[in-house]
C-alpha cells in the first residue's frame, strides 16, 4: 500500500522538489511565504471583485459610494482652506457635511453640503459646525444654503441603480480631476 510520492514542480520558483506530503505545493520554506502571501491575495480580490452587484447590500453599496464620494470631495477641494476654522489645506483632509450624513441622507451625496475640512474641525470638534455654516456662504449663495436646509429635513431612499450609477459617476469625475491636476 506504500506508494512512492513523484516529483513535483513548486508553483512559486519552478523547480522539481520531492514533496514530503501529497500535497504539497512549494519546494521551501521562502516559495511557502511567497505562496500564502498571493493565496491571501487572491483571496481579497475574488471577495471584492466576485460579488456582482446584487448580492451586495444596500448599506454595502452606501458604503462604497460614500468613499467615492468623499475622494471626490478631497480631490476637487485641494489647494482650498478648511470650510470651518478657514485654515491652510493639508493632505489629511477630509469631506466634511453641513447636514450630518447619517441623518441626512437627502444631502449626503450633495456637492454643497460637502467641503474639504480638516480633522481637527470633522472629528475633534464635531464638524465645528456654527463656523462651517458661517463660512460655507463664501462658497455657495444664501439660496443654496436654504435649499440644502429644506433637502435635509426630507427622507430618502437609494436604490441599487442610483448607488451604481452613483459610484461610476463620482469615480470618473474624480479620475477627471486628478487628470487636470497633474
Amino acid at each position: 500500500m506504500n506508494k512512492t510520492i513523484k516529483n513535483k514542480i513548486c508553483v512559486i520558483c519552478g523547480d522539481e522538489f520531492r514533496p514530503f506530503k501529497t500535497t504539497s505545493r512549494v519546494c521551501s520554506w521562502e516559495c511557502s511565504n511567497e505562496y500564502e502571501e498571493t493565496k491571501e491575495q487572491r483571496k481579497i480580490l475574488k471577495s471584492k471583485f466576485n460579488k456582482t452587484e446584487q448580492t451586495l447590500t444596500i448599506q454595502t453599496l452606501v458604503n462604497l459610494a460614500q468613499i467615492v464620494f468623499n475622494k471626490f470631495i478631497r480631490v476637487r477641494d485641494i489647494g482650498e482652506n478648511c470650510v470651518s476654522c478657514l485654515g491652510p489645506y493639508k493632505n489629511n483632509f477630509q469631506a466634511g457635511h453641513l447636514h450630518p450624513s447619517g441623518n441626512c441622507w437627502k444631502t449626503r451625496f450633495n456637492e454643497k453640503n460637502v467641503f474639504g475640512q480638516c480633522p481637527e474641525c470633522n472629528e475633534s470638534k464635531n464638524g465645528n459646525l456654527e463656523e462651517y455654516r458661517i463660512n460655507v456662504l463664501l462658497r455657495i449663495s444664501e439660496s443654496d444654503l436654504s435649499d440644502l436646509d429644506q433637502l435635509a429635513k426630507q427622507n430618502a431612499k437609494f436604490s441599487r441603480e442610483f448607488l451604481n450609477d452613483l459610484i461610476q459617476e463620482y469615480k470618473g469625475k474624480t479620475a477627471e480631476l486628478e487628470k487636470k491636476r497633474r
